[in-house]
């Protein structure tokens, strides 16, 4: 992918490839709480959705799961992406100059700062947060860091994937 002069942002960052880091660390990242949550904490599957729409819906997005609405669904899907696409960014602003093993280590420790951010100072606005600090949401924040940084060094440097690791 040849990225264009224009995409580049404030300090060279490439806006289209924190974009598009977003959007597959964000779904990776909805994929591992969804399928791990039930498999190893015992709770549905739908739980992590419920508790990120509440951060716009409120409390009665946290109804349980077998009343949950499609609006909540929707909303969760919604408030996650965007909140993706911002951590991202964050993290490409980061690791930018940086060459792309050191990006990918210094993007798996920003989720884990991302973690604790969300999980203990946000959790005093959003105490449904409290119960979900676990060890899927911290391997989750983890692989979200590595991997949008992993995808982000990887379309601005227009390299192999896995380039990185030999």
């Amino acid at each position: 992918m040849v990225v264009a002069a224009q995409d580049r942002g404030y300090g060279g960052i490439q806006w289209s490839a924190a974009l598009r880091a977003g959007l597959i660390a964000g779904t990776l990242y909805i994929g591992v709480e969804m399928f791990f949550t039930p498999v190893f904490l015992g709770e549905s599957g739908l739980v992590p959705l419920q508790r990120i729409a509440a951060i716009v819906l409120g409390a009665r997005a946290l109804a349980p799961p077998e009343n949950a609405t499609v609006e909540t669904f929707l909303t969760g899907i919604g408030v996650h992406l965007v909140l993706s696409l911002l951590f991202t960014s964050l993290i490409a602003a980061v690791v930018h100059r940086s060459g792309p093993t050191a990006g990918v280590m210094v993007g798996a420790m920003a989720g884990l700062v991302l973690y604790t951010v969300n999980y203990y100072a946000f959790a005093a606005v959003f105490p449904w947060f409290v119960s979900a600090r676990t060890w899927v949401t911290v391997f989750a924040h983890l692989l979200f860091g590595f991997v949008g940084a992993w995808v982000y060094k990887t379309v601005q440097t227009r390299t192999n994937p896995l380039s990185a690791f030999h």
